[in-house]
Formats: C-alpha cells, structure tokens, sequence
C-alpha cells in the first residue's frame, strides 16, 4: 500500500462541521458533486474502516488489490466505529466523502443517508463479485430498498454469544455444555460460580442494541411460540410485538437475572469495551457479545482458555441469532465512485471474503467460501460456531434501525429500577409507533 493508514479526520472533521452548519444533508446529496458520473475505474480511493477485524482484514487486501490492479492507490484511514457513525450522516454527504466507507444499515444513520439519496446503487458490485449468487436473501434484504443495493455486507455475525473463561469454570466444578445449556443447567452454572463468589456474566446492557437488547432477543426466543417468533424476525416489525407476553416475559427475565446477581456489577450502565475488560481481566466467568468478541478476546492474549455457548434455551435447543447489518457504502459524493466500486467487487469476491477469514478470523458472508480454507483461518471458538450452525440453525432477529435510540437509555433504567418493565415497554411502543 503507498499511502498506509493516511488520515482523513482534520478534513472530514471540517466537513462535519461545515454541514452542521449550513444543516443542510440534502443539498449535498443533491449537488453536482454527488450527481458527478462515476467515470473510469483508478487512481487513489479513500477507505474509511472501523478499527479491529475489519480493519486488519483490509491491511491485508489492500496490497493484494494493489499488486493485480497497480493503477489504484487505496488509502486507509482506520477509526473507531462509533466515532464513524456519529458523523457519517454530514460527512457522507459532504464533498469531502470517502469513496468506500463503513455503513450499518441497521443504523439511523444509515437510513438517514439512505432517504436523502446521498448513497450509490451498488447493485453491480453485488452482481459481478458474485455476491448475489452466493448470500441469503436474509442478508441482501437488509441492504435493499425497492430492488435496489445499496451496501455490501462484510461478515455473518451471530449475536448474542456467551464465551466463558475454561479455568474459572474448572474452578467451579462446572462442566460446560455444549451449544445451549438448558434452564436448569444454567441454573446450575449460576449457582457453582455464585457459591465461588464468582460474578457470572459480564454484558455491556448500557451499550444500547448490542448489549441489553441481545439479551432481550435471546429471551424471547425461548418465550415465544414459532408462529410469535416470526413476527420478531422482520427488518421493521409492528409496533404491537412489544406488547406481547413472550418480549414482556424476556423484560422479567432481564429484572429478575440483575436481581439475582446473573450480572456482574455494574453491568446496567456498561459499555461492550467495559464488559470485555472485566472479562479478560477474570473479573467475570461469562462475556455476553457477539461473535466478534472472540477475535477482541484473543487480541489481548488472556492467560486463560475460552469457550462458548448461546443463552439457555427451553426444550429445544436455542437457534444462532443472525445479522449482517455491518458492511460497506459508496456514498454518492465520492470522488472516485468507479474506483470504489472496483475495490468492493474484490472485497466481496470469494478470494477476498476468504482473505477476511484467514486476516482477521471472521466468518465471511459469502455462503461458497470453501471449509477446509475456514477450518485452518479461523479462531477455534469461531470455528466450532461455524461447524455448529448448520445443526444449530439460525434465525433473524429483530433489528429494525429505530430500535438503537429508543433502548440506550431505556434498559439501562429497568435494570437499576428507574424505570419498570410495564413503563418501559409502554416509552418504546410510543416510540416505534410514530
């Protein structure tokens, strides 16, 4: 790569800046800038990338990309992905855009973006990578609007998972299960770590949708009867479901569990980076996060083994939830839209989807990736999940993109009993019904 790790920030800061100021996100999508042709595919092309696996996986795409295309010269800038996602609404529209840049549909953000029409039709990179032929229609719903793509998704992410600490549970007499444990030997669990004067589980409930949420999702699902379940499993789901006796049984699950200690302390204001801490540090015996956390767990070279397991289930086995929601926008401002473009269609091949394995140990999106390339790139926990899945099965969770505001402070509050479950369920359907 010429031009490693060039930063970006002083100027899209200004940007930002520029845009609040003028609050004016259509004008910008509107502009001749935006409405520029996407012209031929070269030159310099500026990557915007959250930092961890997503990252490390485009350190080491960059100079494959490069080498078999050396008229391209792509600049990285590697962020942290909430410093991204606050300002990707002004920064995306602006004229200072990346070309390539993170996107999460499940956002606000995103959708915000996506109504302004400051985004590129992607369409022809999920066509000639391949990507198309080989995804569910699970995954590309997510990305479209009215037959239409607009991101690329990155990874399969399975959410919430529970990784454990192997010594602590030794310690404990706890024999682990496998996949999900049932009521009754997570009960068992809870008590043999308890009687330790272990905490059991860590979880990031102040994170908002990737904390508490996941928690909730996961209850659910043990609540609800298959026919409840499916209405949980749209993109945007009616308002009504909150109101059910499986989502108000999941919100007893998550008073009662803080109650009893389930939790570790302090977990109701928590941050994901804040829970991970206190698990890597044998602070807690669990980490409820999702499939990621085992390439975070790794990276700080803990000096204890780990394994997983999904949240306990009822009679039959609890399903791997499953969310492609993380990935790649073009936005329509960029200057190098071909160039983008170009390099996406690499990202989402299958040689450089099995590239994101073997960098950086995440499960690829793509569903023709071969096995034997998986098996020997990811990490062992990842890999069991992978081997896993297909006699687990999956589902779709919940993960409509007004949920993430509506919930930051809400679970927070039930937790520490500012709020009942009765109160909050009643402030999200208000919410989610205007």
């Amino acid at each position: 790569m010429k031009n490693p790790h060039k930063m970006l920030g002083v100027a899209a800061a200004a940007a930002a800046l520029a845009m609040t100021l003028s609050g004016c996100i259509g004008s910008a999508a509107s502009s001749e800038t935006a409405a520029a042709p996407e012209g031929k595919a070269g030159g310099e092309v500026r990557v915007l990338i959250n930092s961890g696996g997503n990252a490390k996986w485009l350190e080491a795409a960059i100079p494959e990309f490069e080498k078999a295309n050396p008229d391209f010269d792509i600049v990285l800038d590697v962020q942290e992905a909430a410093a991204i996602r606050d300002r990707s609404v002004q920064l995306y529209a602006s004229s200072d855009a990346p070309d390539l840049a993170m996107g999460q549909w499940v956002t606000q953000q995103y959708q915000t973006l996506l109504n302004a029409g400051a985004l590129s039709d992607v369409t022809d990179v999920w066509k000639n990578s391949g990507l198309a032929d080989n995804n569910t229609e699970q995954v590309k719903a997510g990305w479209t609007k009215d037959n239409v793509q607009y991101g690329l998704p990155l990874t399969k992410t399975w959410t919430p998972v529970i990784f454990y600490n192997k010594a602590l549970f030794q310690e404990a007499g706890i024999e682990a299960p496998t996949g999900a444990p049932t009521a009754e030997e997570w009960d068992d669990i809870i008590s043999k770590l308890k009687a330790k004067g272990l905490q059991p589980l860590a979880v990031g409930a102040g994170t908002g949708q990737a904390g508490a949420m996941h928690f909730l999702l996961a209850r659910t699902q043990v609540h609800a009867s298959a026919t409840e379940w499916e209405k949980f499993t749209k993109p945007t789901v009616d308002a009504e479901v909150v109101k059910s006796d499986a989502f108000r049984a999941a919100m007893d699950d998550l008073v009662t569990w803080n109650k009893a200690g389930v939790f570790a302390n302090g977990s109701a204001t928590s941050q994901e980076a804040q829970a991970v801490s206190l698990f890597t540090a044998g602070g807690a015996a669990m980490l409820s996060i999702g499939v990621w956390g085992d390439g975070i767990i790794d990276s700080q070279k803990v000096p204890f083994e780990t394994g997983w397991m999904l949240y306990p289930s009822a009679e039959e086995n609890a399903k791997f939830l499953t969310v492609n929601t993380g990935g790649l926008v073009i936005p329509k401002s960029a200057s190098n839209v071909a160039g983008a473009k170009k390099f996406a269609e690499y990202l989402a091949s299958a040689d450089g989807q099995a590239l994101l394995a073997s960098s950086s140990s995440q499960v690829p999106t793509r569903t023709d990736v071969d096995a034997g390339t998986l098996a020997s790139a990811l990490l062992p926990n990842t890999n069991e999940m992978r081997e896993a899945f297909t006699s687990i099965g999956e589902v779709s969770p919940w993960v409509d993109a007004r949920l993430s505001p509506a919930l930051m402070d809400g679970l927070s509050k039930v937790m520490v009993g500012e709020l009942t479950a009765d109160q909050f369920i009643d402030e999200l359907h208000a919410k989610l019904s205007k």
